[in-house]
């Protein structure tokens, strides 16, 4: 019952560090693309309530899905090897997989349907991260990162698409209630700096990793699934 508060001692000493330190202020935007997985055992996402309906059903997520990464940044300049950079960023993440069971649909009876099957979900983070030179590269284009988010779950939606009789079906369940509110996830990246004429440019590739599980537990089974994503920014400063 620890482990939450125990994971946020990391960020909150980054945050002091950051407001602590005597610093020129940089903002700006950034947006991009994620590419994400579900880890653990997803197939508890298809337990509960919302399945109850499903006979023999089997289902997983072994694929990855697209989603938007925008935000916008304070870099707060402490000297000219390390910085801390503030984030407020919109995050997309999620899985694709596979699904199969027998459903009761109404004018169809008992129904044997398979197919793909997405859950997205969209939090609001709020990143503190280190910035620091990389060994043996220029220190004013390339930077590391490293740093832990805050998530705040915004919505979450499951998704079942098939085909009936030649025809696609789709079923969005909404999924919110069974998605934590709030969870960590963990940085690590690096950064490209580019110069179009006075203007920089920041090319960034960041692997974020949950801390912990986002899902809840209807069922009376742990169930530990985690996100993890792999994202491409491209940024400038104001």
């Amino acid at each position: 019952m620890f482990r939450p508060r125990l994971a946020a001692v990391p960020m909150v000493l980054l945050c002091l560090a950051a407001l602590a330190a005597p610093a020129a202020a940089e903002y700006g935007f950034m947006i991009g693309a994620n590419r994400s997985t579900i880890t653990g055992d997803s197939s508890l996402i298809f337990q509960g309530p919302d399945f109850a309906d499903f006979e023999d059903m089997v289902a997983g997520f072994d694929s990855g899905s697209l989603g938007l990464t925008a935000g916008f940044f304070t870099v707060l300049n402490v000297n000219h090897e390390v910085n801390f950079r503030l984030e407020a960023v919109y995050n997309e993440v999620g899985g694709r997989g596979k699904y199969s069971g027998t459903v009761f649909l109404d004018g169809q009876g008992n129904t044997d349907l398979a197919g793909d099957v997405t859950l997205k979900t969209t939090y609001i983070e709020l990143p503190v991260l280190v910035l620091f030179p990389l060994p043996g590269l220029p220190q004013h284009r390339w930077r590391g990162m490293l740093g832990m988010a805050a998530c705040f779950t915004a919505a979450s939606e499951l998704r079942l698409d098939t085909w009936i009789d030649g025809y696609p079906y789709s079923d969005p369940l909404p999924y919110r209630e069974r998605v934590e509110d709030f969870t960590y996830h963990g940085i690590v990246g690096v950064e490209y700096t580019a110069f179009l004429k006075e203007t920089p440019f920041l090319f960034g590739l960041r692997y974020e990793m949950g801390l912990r599980r986002f899902g809840t537990d209807p069922v009376g089974q742990a169930e530990d699934y985690r996100h993890r994503s792999l994202a491409a920014t491209v940024g400038i400063v104001f």
